[in-house]
């Protein structure tokens, strides 16, 4: 799995830019999310967590693809530049805004309280701090520069050699069905590595107590 804060993703050249108010920045659903990571969320993401279609149907399970770079080559400075999954990361972003907002909020509680023996508490706080760890990573498919560009297909109108491309191309009942299969065996291995990172945290965690 890979941090998230180390991919780069269409939308995020934003960021460099001053929001003039071309981008608008919904209210919070929950006062306790940082302003800051809420507002860096929308100005990156807008186009897609606005795509209520897109956004409904997605499974951020399903792996990306990424592009390991030099971070000199990276429009954003990061180790990964991604070419497929944009829509489902910034789904993946906006449940850890969620999940930010939701761990703030049970801290002022925890301290409001004026104990810090709220068993009850502790125990939703570890929950929801674990939850992110697990969020925040995702899986990928990686490849390298050199791979990506044998991928690519140069045309004067690359639109139309798809869409004609896609025309004369009809898939079989045998390559549909190798088709879920694959994809059957990616979420299954995706849901055990996410298992084995989870495990790994825990005992880190016991390890530290």
């Amino acid at each position: 799995p890979i941090d998230v804060d180390k991919i780069c993703h269409k939308g995020m050249e934003n960021l460099q830019e001053v929001n003039n108010g071309n981008i608008r920045v919904p209210q919070k659903p929950n006062g306790w999310i940082p302003t800051a990571l809420w507002n860096d969320l929308w100005i990156s993401c807008h186009k897609k967590l606005s795509s209520k279609e897109r956004t409904a149907s997605n499974c951020i399970d399903i792996p990306g693809m990424v592009v390991s770079s030099s971070k000199s080559n990276n429009p954003c400075k990061k180790e990964y530049r991604m070419v497929d999954g944009a829509h489902r990361l910034c789904l993946r972003k906006y449940g850890l805004a969620l999940l930010e907002g939701e761990v703030a909020e049970l801290q002022s509680l925890l301290k409001a309280s004026g104990s810090d023996e709220r068993q009850d508490i502790i125990d939703q706080i570890t929950d929801k701090q674990n939850m992110i760890d697990n969020v925040s990573h995702a899986m990928v498919l990686e490849m390298d520069q050199a791979m990506f560009e044998s991928m690519l297909i140069y045309s004067d109108n690359p639109v139309r050699h798809h869409q004609e491309w896609a025309k004369t191309t009809e898939l079989s009942q045998e390559l549909k069905d190798d088709w879920k299969l694959w994809m059957r065996r990616v979420l299954e291995f995706v849901h055990d590595q996410r298992n084995r990172h989870s495990n790994r945290l825990d005992n880190k965690g016991d390890d530290e107590l």
